[in-house]
């Protein structure tokens, strides 16, 4: 289910060549006037376009809305995502092999589903928005057989967290995290499992679970980074908490309680 982490170039679950620089897109489900959408990665890979257009068969080039017309929404990016998810789109299809042209009226969601799953899934009835990376906190099934994966990859203390590459604030939580533990000394592996392969058809194709594996044997330590990297005081409560489980799953090395204190600040493993 695991497997080992690498920043990626392109973003592979998906049919068309989706490069990273379209991560921006993909957070808010929102392709915008000037977007050209290749089907392969010669597009972006080959030195000369005569190259690569013997491997393209389609590119889509989006119409509206306008670069101007940017949706603004309270919160995180999930609830911008699903705003933007039945909003229309104009767009041009050109098969390349025939030439092709057709222009199509259809949402941003239709869209995001064909660059997912192929060109089928461009017009016709809306698809529901899949589910974020953070739903997969409430997945306790799921959870569970992470956190037993996680154990075959390392005998010391692990850290599981949501993470989808095109989401700002969960690669800020990563880097913080890692950027303690690098400080601390401790070293640590990396290995993601795609949630949409653990419960197919409900989450999105970029939503993933993230074990951070410590090499060490000491949870104190392990949880004094998470707390450094994630933990943010509230000095109109009294009683300092740290709640790991609101940020993931916390695989523990030999800590058999589930709470301790750390510089003043109660840290709270799991829920009662």
């Amino acid at each position: 289910m695991f497997k080992t982490y690498k920043a990626p170039e392109y973003f592979s679950m998906f049919d068309w060549a989706m490069p990273i620089e379209y991560r921006d897109a993909l957070e808010k489900c929102q392709f915008e006037y000037g977007d050209l959408l290749y089907d392969k990665e010669a597009a972006y890979e080959e030195e000369t376009w005569g190259e690569a257009l013997k491997q393209l068969s389609y590119v889509i080039s989006i119409q509206s809305p306008p670069r101007s017309q940017i949706t603004q929404a309270s919160g995180i990016s999930e609830g911008l995502f699903e705003i933007n998810w039945n909003k229309p789109v104009e767009l041009r299809l050109h098969n390349l092999k025939t030439d092709e042209r057709k222009s199509i009226h259809t949402s941003q969601g239709n869209l995001y589903m064909a660059l997912w799953k192929g060109l089928d899934h461009l017009e016709g009835d809306k698809p529901p928005a899949p589910q974020s990376a953070l739903k997969g906190l409430s997945e306790c099934e799921t959870g569970g057989r992470l956190l037993r994966e996680a154990r075959l990859h390392t005998s010391g203390p692990s850290f599981i967290m949501p993470f989808d590459e095109t989401y700002p604030l969960l690669r800020e939580k990563r880097q913080k995290i890692l950027k303690r533990l690098k400080k601390a000394g401790i070293p640590f592996k990396l290995f993601i499992a795609r949630l949409e392969k653990v419960r197919p058809g409900r989450f999105l194709p970029s939503a993933n679970m993230l074990a951070i594996c410590a090499e060490c044997d000491s949870d104190t330590k392990m949880l004094a980074c998470l707390r450094k990297a994630l933990y943010v005081e509230n000095k109109n409560v009294e009683k300092r908490t740290f709640r790991v489980f609101r940020h993931g799953f916390y695989v523990a090395s030999d800590l058999k309680e589930n709470s301790f204190v750390d510089d003043g600040v109660e840290v709270v493993i799991g829920p009662e």
